[in-house]
């Protein structure tokens, strides 16, 4: 087993499996991007999954989009036996009705996306992550928020 860490009262791996190459988000190029996802079909999203939880790895974190949503769904159904940590979406327009949506995936925990917290950062409105952090608590489940500056 890997060592882990609590968020609330669950216990999840200190290494998690992330979502990008099932939604082909490499972050170098556009061919990368579309080798990623013409590689993980769903049959091949689900065994990486499952050789991730033989190893010990007990999390997945994605956003909630339609896509991973449906995918993790499915996963759940096949046996999978991976906790899903969702991530909101990066606008805060639609904050609420995105969060509404995610919560019917049963998340173990869920995360403001780091480019909406960079940037309510960079405009000077970093205590909107507290109302949003207070939205998300009450569905009752653990919260928290992805940055990619240490500021926020």
């Amino acid at each position: 087993m890997l060592p882990t860490m609590k968020i609330g009262d669950i216990e999840v791996s200190r290494l998690i499996v992330g979502s990008n190459p099932f939604t082909g988000k490499s972050h170098l190029d556009s061919e990368t991007d579309a080798d990623m996802k013409n590689y993980f079909t769903e049959d091949r999203a689900f065994t990486m999954l499952d050789k991730c939880a033989n190893a010990g790895i007990n999390a997945v974190q994605s956003r909630g989009s339609m896509p991973m949503m449906g995918l993790i769904s499915r996963y759940r159904k096949a046996g999978g036996r991976l906790m899903w940590l969702a991530q909101t979406g990066k606008d805060i327009a639609t904050f609420e009705e995105e969060l509404d949506e995610l919560m019917k995936y049963n998340p173990a925990a869920v995360c403001i996306h780091g480019e909406l917290s960079d940037e309510l950062y960079l405009n000077g409105n970093i205590d909107a992550l507290g109302n949003l952090l207070d939205k998300i608590r009450r569905y009752n489940v653990p919260c928290g928020v992805c940055a990619h500056f240490p500021e926020v």
